[in-house]
């Protein structure tokens, strides 16, 4: 088995900007889903 330190991923591509993020949560949610699938995660 793994040691559980090998899963960890690094999320350093992309951080949220208040700024920049949609009002409506569920638009929030469906571009960064739309990225997710974009980056073949």
């Amino acid at each position: 088995m793994k040691p559980i330190a090998d899963l960890r991923k690094t999320y350093e591509l992309d951080e949220l900007i208040e700024a920049r993020a949609s009002t409506s949560p569920f638009v929030q949610f469906g571009q960064w889903l739309q990225q997710a699938l974009n980056s073949g995660i």
